[in-house]
């Protein structure tokens, strides 16, 4: 049975709070989601990611707010 990590990638991220990615990885390289780094690569403890969640609804609710402008292409 293989073990489930208590972290989850920026990807993951992104499809566990229904946000695009690019919003994602912003958050996480902004230090806004509590956030480790490994080398080049980022992890976000699912729990703690919770807590942020509960504790800052309005900025998951701008994360979630539709695209706007050049954001809409990747820009």
């Amino acid at each position: 049975m293989p073990i489930k990590s208590p972290f989850l990638n920026v990807k993951e991220t992104a499809e566990y709070l229904n946000i695009p990615l690019s919003r994602a990885a912003w958050a996480v390289g902004g230090i806004k989601f509590p956030a480790i780094q490994f080398g080049s690569h980022w992890r976000i403890h699912k729990e703690k990611l919770d807590e942020w969640v509960k504790e800052n609804p309005e900025f998951l609710a701008e994360l979630r707010a539709p695209l706007r402008g050049r954001e809409q292409h990747g820009d």
